[in-house]
């Protein structure tokens, strides 16, 4: 397997945050992708925070203080999120970052925040360990460590499939660890891996990954697991359906929206994918965040709208609990958050600083997302 070799060393800054009482107004750092390629879901994430910036501004949780926003685009690029880091650190007023929005940009960029003694926190990042790169680091979705393995355990009981081919981006951290997990699912059971494909998304804003999908269709799956962002999940569903492979061949990614089922149509018909919230979710506030969003932007929220908004919330209720605008006040009390209601359901941290709460299985069901 390709690995991605990040030179932390290189990207780390020694910026020393100076917060210390709270004032009037308290600044967030927010580092999202607003230009490249995940420019679009980008836009929907920042929309996700400013609707529960603005609840929480008007609702009173921190008092007189007001929560603003210090807002950075990393163009889902590693270097720009880091340097994003790196400006937002220096600002003394930010007193926690909210960001970045991809695995890969979130490694590098928890390492710069961990130096700092700045709390990051990223509501979307998902490959399993990124919580651990310190005790400043936080992730407020669930890690691929926790959402594959029963999502694979659930699907291969229901169809009981036994050759899986799985299609893998070599260029993202999510992807590979997405990938490992699987192995590991799998190392001891009756299902065989039968092809590992590769795909590179660097440098290109078109893939073209027939010649994959050829090798896939000739190793005979019964499954086929598309280990990769949502981008590209989509370009492999609509070329798998284009070279005719067969619709019995259960289709599994473990992140995608109804975006991107919109995107794909047809394609996606029974697509499953492993999720941290529903649409129709009887979860704390939920509705009320579902019918704010469609008032406010005229669109349906997706699920990483809803870990923005949440995510935000989650903070928010940690800058309460610790009174103060101390970085280490602040990761204190993220660190000890348990059931907390959220409209992802009853939320808290562990050990190491990953959320915790129920996942969510769905199924694409007349070209919408319903519960598997």
């Amino acid at each position: 397997m390709k690995k991605i070799v990040i030179i932390f060393a290189l990207l780390v800054s020694t910026v020393t945050p100076a917060q210390s009482e709270v004032s009037e107004d308290i600044f967030v750092g927010v580092v999202v992708p607003l230009s490249g390629p995940l420019a679009a879901v980008g836009q929907t994430m920042l929309n996700g925070a400013e609707l529960a910036r603005q609840v929480i501004n008007d609702s009173g949780q921190l008092g007189s203080a007001q929560l603003q926003f210090i807002v950075e685009d990393d163009a889902a690029d590693l270097v720009t999120a880091v340097a994003a880091f790196e400006r937002l650190i220096a600002d003394d007023r930010v007193v926690a970052i909210l960001g970045p929005s991809t695995s890969s940009t979130a490694a590098p960029a928890f390492v710069t925040a961990q130096a700092s003694s700045m709390v990051a926190m990223s509501p979307v990042a998902a490959a399993a360990g990124l919580s651990t790169f310190g005790d400043f680091a936080f992730i407020s979705t669930l890690t691929l460590n926790v959402l594959v393995p029963g999502g694979l355990t659930l699907t291969q009981e229901r169809f009981g499939y036994e050759r899986v081919a799985v299609i893998v981006d070599e260029d993202d951290l999510f992807s590979q660890s997405a990938l490992l997990i699987l192995e590991d699912v799998f190392a001891d059971s009756d299902v065989e891996i039968v092809t590992t494909e590769r795909l590179s998304s660097f440098g290109t804003d078109e893939i073209d990954v027939r010649e994959q999908l050829t090798r896939i269709a000739a190793s005979n799956p019964d499954a086929l697991f598309i280990a990769t962002l949502p981008s590209e999940a989509v370009t492999v569903l609509i070329q798998a359906q284009q070279m005719g492979l067969p619709a019995e061949v259960t289709r599994i990614t473990p992140s995608f929206t109804d975006s991107d089922v919109a995107v794909a149509g047809a394609a996606t018909e029974g697509v499953i994918t492993f999720s941290t919230w529903d649409i129709a979710a009887n979860t704390p506030g939920n509705q009320a965040f579902v019918e704010s969003y469609q008032e406010t932007y005229d669109s349906e929220p997706n699920r990483f709208v809803a870990q923005w908004y949440a995510g935000v919330n989650v903070l928010a209720t940690a800058i309460r609990q610790a009174n103060s605008t101390e970085p280490a006040a602040i990761r204190d009390a993220l660190a000890s958050l348990q059931d907390i209601d959220t409209v992802l359901g009853e939320f808290s941290f562990n050990a190491e600083g990953s959320a915790v709460f129920d996942p969510v299985v769905l199924v694409v069901r007349d070209g919408v997302l319903v519960p598997f």
